[in-house]
């Protein structure tokens, strides 16, 4: 199906990053209390240990106790959040990460995310990201914290996970408006064709509604990609490319006449493409 093409620069990188930050040390006290019992630091270290055995549904759990405990402690919601993902897609990060290196085609990857899995991986997502649960936010839109206390990597973890929400919303959207509406290429870069302007009197609501979520979390994606780039001075071809296709994105929509915040600003980047 060609729009599961368009996840394919996205996800490759956020299940390899959420595996990496799930791979703390093992508990290595774990004799000295009941397992997924006692206090937040005893919850933590449980979490951690069942990350490092890959045992993901069982961190997710300990994660969770400890947020009960600490709900705002931003070390629980990062395991917690790395632990759904990681049982969400652990079946296929082998195939994931062997089609990255030895560049094979996205087709060959994608036959092992079927509908299922997609949708696994959006119910996951909806737990960390959703509009009502926005776990990551706690996170990112946090002033005080420094590049020192892993902000780059936390920011770009949350980047990656509001694009895929965002555009996963739209591939399992069962409304067939949405779908024949939104169509994406593997680049992310957006059909102009086949959106409809803003000011169409014949758009339906779905589709407006559907529209308007994505840049919801384009923008999230944007602005966590620009504090990685901007506040923190970070830059590499893998960041630049996750600005430049949130760019195509942004730019198909702004000629469309949708409407991002006053602060997104894309002049700067060179988008590639045929802005009909």
């Amino acid at each position: 199906m060609k729009k599961k093409r368009l996840i394919f620069i996205f996800c490759c990188f956020a299940f390899a990053v959420a595996f990496i930050c799930g791979c703390s040390n093992g508990n290595i006290f774990s004799w000295a209390h009941d397992s997924g019992k006692g206090d937040y630091a005893s919850l933590m270290s449980d979490g951690n240990a069942a990350m490092k055995d890959k045992n993901y549904k069982k961190a997710e759990n300990y994660y969770q106790s400890a947020m009960n405990k600490k709900p705002d402690d931003k070390e629980a919601i990062y395991g917690y959040s790395s632990a759904v993902f990681a049982d969400a897609v652990g079946p296929v990060f082998t195939d994931i990460v062997n089609t990255v290196i030895s560049g094979s085609s996205a087709e060959e990857l994608f036959d092992n995310l079927d509908y299922s899995k997609l949708k696994a991986l959006e119910d996951a997502l909806e737990k960390i990201v959703g509009k009502n649960n926005d776990l990551l936010s706690k996170i990112v839109d946090d002033d005080a914290v420094s590049y020192e206390d892993g902000m780059v990597d936390k920011n770009l973890n949350a980047a990656v996970s509001y694009l895929l929400y965002g555009v996963l919303q739209v591939i399992n959207n069962p409304d067939a408006d949405v779908q024949e509406a939104l169509n994406f290429y593997g680049n992310f870069k957006m059909e102009l064709d086949t959106i409809p302007r803003y000011d169409d009197p014949t758009i339906a609501p779905s589709v407006r509604n559907a529209i308007e979520e994505l840049i919801s979390y384009v923008e999230k994606a944007y602005r966590c990609i620009e504090r990685v780039s901007s506040d923190y001075g970070v830059s590499t071809s893998f960041i630049d490319d996750v600005r430049t296709n949130n760019a195509y994105v942004i730019r198909a929509l702004q000629l469309k006449r949708y409407h991002f915040s006053s602060d997104i600003d894309i002049s700067d980047i060179h988008v590639d493409y045929n802005d009909r």
